[in-house]
C-alpha cells in the first residue's frame, strides 16, 4: 500500500486538540437551539455550528458522537522529535509545544489507524453513515485537498467535468490508501480494468452498514491499468491478439501504458474540439500503479439494453438524438476506435425508456430463476434518450488503418443502425466546418503536451487522414454517418482523399500549423 502525498495529506493537530478539550456536555444551546454562538470562532464551535446541534435527543447524540470522534484521535497524536525518533506527548507537553509556535501533524499510518478506529466504532460509524454532512466533514478533515476542491465547487470557481474528476480521484485515494478499500475487477472488460469504490454508500439507511457494505460503497471511477499489471489470462489473450492482422490489438500501439494513454487522449480530443461525449479521464498513479482514471457514469444504461427493446425500429428519431449520435460517430471515427460495440456507449434514457429497461431486466432475472418467460410490452416510438456517452476508449488511435476488416466487427459498429442512415444535421455540419486544420493541430499538440511520447509518426499520419476524410464526407450533401463508417480500410481512405488533401507527413504538418499560429 502506497503512502499518501504528504503535501496534501498532512493533518494539523492544533485545532484537533481544541476539539478534544471541549466536552459536548459543556456546550449550551442558545435561543436558536444551537450549541454555539456565531461569534465564536474556535474549530469546535465552527464544527458544531455547521451541524446545527440543538438540545433534542438526536442532537445530543450528535454532540456525543462528535466528542467520541474527537477523543478517538487523541491516542494517535505523535510528533517527530530529533529526526526519526517519536514520542507520544501528554496534554501539558503538547500545549507547551504549541506555545513555542510548532505545528503537529498526523502521519499517514496515524490517519489510517484513526479512520479504521472510527469505522469499527459501534457509536461513530453507524452515525456517519446516516449523517451525510458529518461524513463529508470527516472526509474533509482527513483529506485537505478534497476539502479544498469541495470549497472551490461551493464557491462556483470550478465546476467543469475535470474538477469533478479530481474530486473523485481524491475520494478514491482516501478510500484505498486509508481504509484499504480494494477496487473491484470489471468482469465485462478485457484489459484488467478496475472499478474504484468510495468510502461509504451515499444512500441514507435506517440500519448500520455491514463491514462488507462499507467497503463496497459508491463507484467513483474506472481505473485502466498498464498491460504489465493486468491478470495473467488477460496478458495471454492480448499476446495472441497482437499477432494477427484480423485482431484489434494488432493495430494498436505496443507500449505498456498505450491503452490508458489512448483513453486520456480520446478525452483531450473530445474536450478541446467540443464533442462532450467522452467521460473525463486523466493519467494518475493510484495504489502504486500508473494508469488512467476515468469518471464513473451513473444514471445511464448500455445502448445495447435500449436497442434490444426495439429502438432501432422507430419510425423517426428526435433531432437531439440524431445530433448526439452523430457527435459520437464523428469522435469515434477521428480516434479510429476499434471496439465501439453497443456495450461501450451509454445512453441517458427518458423516463419511459428507463422504466422499460428495468421491466426487461426484471423479466430476464425471473426467467433465469424460474424459467417463466415474460416480455414486457413496449411502445417503440416512445423510446428515447437525452444524453450519450462513449466509454472505454482504450482501443483508439491505431498505428495504421486496418486492411483486413472482416473480423474487426466492432469498429464503427454503429454504422449499421437505422439512426446512422440519417443525413448529418445542419448543426453537426457547421460544427465540423468550424474545425480548421490549425485548430485540430492545436488539439493534437495538447495531447502530446499532456501525454508525452504518445504519438508515433504513423499513428499521427493516420489520425490526420481520418480528419481529412471526415471533413470531406460531412461536407458532402446528404452524407450520413453510415457512409462515413464504411470508410475503414487504408485503401478506402486513400481513395476518398484527393491528392492535395492527402497528408503524408504528420510531423511536417504539425510544424507548419504551429508556424501559422505564430
Amino acid at each position: 500500500m502506497t503512502s499518501l502525498n504528504l503535501s496534501y495529506q498532512q493533518i494539523e493537530v492544533r485545532n484537533i486538540r481544541m476539539l478534544a478539550e471541549h466536552n459536548a456536555s459543556d456546550l449550551e444551546a442558545n435561543d436558536q437551539g444551537l450549541l454555539i454562538q456565531r461569534s465564536q470562532t474556535s474549530y469546535v464551535h465552527q464544527f458544531c455550528y455547521r451541524f446545527g446541534i440543538g438540545s433534542t435527543d438526536t442532537d445530543k447524540k450528535t454532540a456525543a458522537v462528535i466528542k467520541k470522534l474527537v477523543d478517538s484521535i487523541d491516542g494517535h497524536i505523535t510528533i517527530a522529535v530529533m529526526g526519526n525518533q517519536s514520542s507520544t506527548l501528554s496534554h501539558i507537553k503538547l500545549d507547551g509545544y504549541y506555545d513555542n509556535g510548532n505545528d503537529v501533524y498526523l502521519s499517514h499510518n496515524q490517519i489510517k489507524s484513526f479512520f479504521n478506529h472510527i469505522a469499527q466504532s459501534k457509536t461513530v460509524n453507524p452515525f456517519l453513515q446516516n449523517k451525510n454532512l458529518l461524513r463529508v466533514e470527516t472526509q474533509n478533515f482527513l483529506d485537505p485537498k478534497l476539502a479544498e476542491l469541495r470549497l472551490e465547487k461551493a464557491q462556483g470557481k470550478k465546476v467543469d467535468p475535470d474538477h469533478k474528476l479530481h474530486r473523485r480521484i481524491q475520494k478514491a485515494r482516501l478510500a484505498a490508501e486509508l481504509l484499504g478499500i480494494v477496487p473491484e475487477a470489471n468482469e465485462e472488460g478485457a484489459t484488467g480494468t478496475l472499478i474504484v469504490k468510495g468510502l461509504y454508500n451515499n444512500k441514507l439507511r435506517a440500519k448500520p452498514l455491514s463491514e462488507e457494505q462499507i467497503r463496497s460503497g459508491k463507484s467513483l471511477g474506472v481505473f485502466k491499468r498498464a498491460d504489465s499489471n493486468v491478470p495473467l489470462l488477460v496478458k495471454i489473450k492480448n499476446f495472441f491478439k497482437r499477432q494477427s492482422p484480423t485482431a484489434q490489438n494488432y493495430y494498436l500501439p505496443k507500449g505498456d501504458l498505450a491503452k490508458p494513454k489512448a483513453t486520456v487522449a480520446a478525452y483531450i480530443l473530445d474536450k478541446h474540439l467540443g464533442f462532450n461525449i467522452t467521460p473525463p479521464s486523466e493519467m494518475i498513479r493510484f495504489m502504486g500503479e500508473d494508469g488512467a482514471f476515468e469518471l464513473f457514469l451513473g444514471g445511464r444504461v448500455e445502448a445495447k439494453k435500449v436497442f434490444r427493446l426495439g429502438f432501432n425500429n422507430k419510425e423517426a428519431y428526435e433531432l437531439n438524438e440524431k445530433i448526439l449520435f452523430q457527435f459520437m460517430a464523428l469522435h469515434n471515427y477521428l480516434t479510429g476506435d476499434l471496439d465501439r460495440h453497443r456495450k461501450n456507449w451509454f445512453l441517458t434514457p427518458n423516463d419511459y425508456t428507463l422504466e422499460k429497461v428495468k421491466e426487461h431486466n426484471a423479466a430476464k432475472k425471473e426467467y433465469k430463476k424460474t424459467g417463466n418467460m415474460f416480455c414486457p410490452a413496449v411502445d417503440i416510438d416512445r423510446l428515447g434518450f437525452t444524453g450519450l456517452d462513449g466509454i472505454d476508449n482504450a482501443n483508439s488511435f491505431p498505428v495504421c488503418h486496418p486492411e483486413y476488416t472482416f473480423l474487426l466487427k466492432n469498429q464503427y459498429q454503429w454504422r449499421h443502425l437505422e439512426i446512422a442512415k440519417y443525413a448529418f444535421t445542419p448543426e453537426v455540419v457547421e460544427f465540423v466546418n468550424n474545425i480548421s486544420i490549425e485548430k485540430f493541430t492545436l488539439c493534437v499538440n495538447e495531447i502530446q503536451k499532456n501525454i508525452p511520447d504518445f504519438f508515433e509518426k504513423d499513428m499521427g499520419t493516420a489520425l490526420y487522414q481520418r480528419f481529412a476524410v471526415l471533413k470531406s464526407v460531412v461536407s458532402a450533401e446528404k452524407s450520413t454517418p453510415a457512409e462515413l463508417g464504411e470508410i475503414r480500410t487504408g485503401q478506402k481512405i486513400r481513395s476518398v482523399l484527393r491528392e492535395e488533401e492527402y497528408i503524408s507527413n504528420f510531423t511536417l504538418n504539425v510544424l507548419e500549423a504551429n508556424q501559422n499560429q505564430k
